[in-house]
C-alpha cells in the first residue's frame, strides 16, 4: 500500500510540474549548485552508509537502535536542508529580483526578504521589469527544471531509509532483561520503522506542496509585474496628458492673439 501510494504520488508531481508551464524542462543549474545537491547524494550513497555500518559494527547488541536512529537524524536533517534551501533559493529569485538580490546566493548566507526588500514588489519604477530580466526570474524558478534532480534525491534518500529499514530488523536492540521477552523487542523496533516510514511519506507529500506552492508564487509574480508595468506606464500616460493639457489650455488665448493681430 505505501509503495502504491509513493508511485501515484511521484507520477502526479511529474505530469502536474510538466503541465504547469511551456517553458523547456532543463536543469536550473545555479540553484542546483548553490544548494550543493549534488554532495547530498554522495552522502546518502557513501558517507551516510559507511559510518552506519561503522558504528552498527562497533556497538554491542544494546544499542543498534540508538545507532539507527542516529544515522536516520543524520540523512534527515542533511535532505531537508538541501531541499529547503533549493526552494528557498527559487523564492528569493523571485520575490527579490525587484531589489536586485535574486543572483549569487550561497547556502549558508542566504539574503534575507525583509519588509523593505518585499516593499519594492509595490513600486512600479521597481517591480516593472523588463522582459529579459522577468524571463530570466521566471526560467530559475521554473519547477519543471527541479523535478528530476529533486525525485533523484529522494530516491537516494528513500533508498538510504530502506536500508536502514532492513539493518533494523536484521540486529534490533536486545537487552539482556528482554531475553526470551520478544514482545518489548518487536514493540521497540516497529516504532523506529514506523518513524523512518511516514517519513518517506511525508518527505514526498512535502515535494509536492513546494512544487504547487512554487508554481503559484510564481504565476501571481508574473501577473502582479504585468500590473506594475501597467501602472508605471499609466503614470507616464498621465503625465503626458497633463502636458499636452497645459498647452491645450494655452491655445484659445494664443488663437485670439493670433486673429487680433492678423
Amino acid at each position: 500500500m505505501f509503495k502504491k501510494l509513493i508511485s501515484s504520488t511521484i507520477s502526479f508531481i511529474f505530469i502536474f510540474t510538466l503541465t504547469v508551464t511551456a517553458l523547456p524542462a532543463q536543469v536550473s543549474a545555479d540553484v542546483l549548485k548553490t544548494c550543493k545537491l549534488e554532495d547530498l547524494e554522495k552522502y546518502l550513497k557513501t558517507t551516510a552508509g559507511e559510518d552506519l555500518n561503522k558504528a552498527l559494527k562497533e556497538a554491542d547488541g544494546d544499542s543498534n537502535n540508538l545507532k539507527v536512529r542516529v544515522a536516520f537524524e543524520k540523512a534527515r536533517t542533511q535532505y531537508h536542508d538541501a531541499i529547503k534551501c533549493i526552494f528557498d533559493a527559487s523564492t528569493i529569485a523571485v520575490l527579490g529580483s525587484a531589489a536586485g538580490i535574486g543572483g549569487n546566493l550561497k547556502k549558508d548566507d542566504m539574503p534575507s526578504l525583509t519588509k523593505a526588500v518585499l516593499a519594492d514588489l509595490n513600486k512600479p519604477d521597481k517591480a516593472c521589469l523588463g522582459d529579459e530580466k522577468r524571463n530570466e526570474v521566471i526560467n530559475s524558478s521554473d519547477p519543471s527544471k527541479l523535478v528530476p534532480d529533486l525525485l533523484g534525491a529522494y530516491n537516494h534518500y528513500s533508498g538510504f531509509i530502506d536500508n536502514l529499514v532492513k539493518r533494523l530488523g536484521d540486529a534490533p536492540t536486545i537487552n539482556p532483561t528482554e531475553i526470551g521477552v520478544l514482545g518489548p523487542v518487536t514493540d521497540r523496533t516497529d516504532r523506529l520503522k514506523l518513524i523512518m516510514r511516514n517519513e518517506q511519506q511525508d518527505a514526498i507529500v512535502a515535494l509536492n506542496g513546494a512544487f504547487i506552492a512554487l508554481k503559484e508564487l510564481r504565476r501571481n509574480f508574473i501577473m502582479h509585474v504585468h500590473f506594475q508595468c501597467m501602472m508605471k506606464n499609466l503614470e507616464v500616460y498621465r503625465k503626458l496628458l497633463g502636458n499636452l493639457r497645459k498647452v491645450i489650455t494655452t491655445l484659445p488665448n494664443v488663437i485670439q492673439d493670433a486673429s487680433m493681430h492678423k
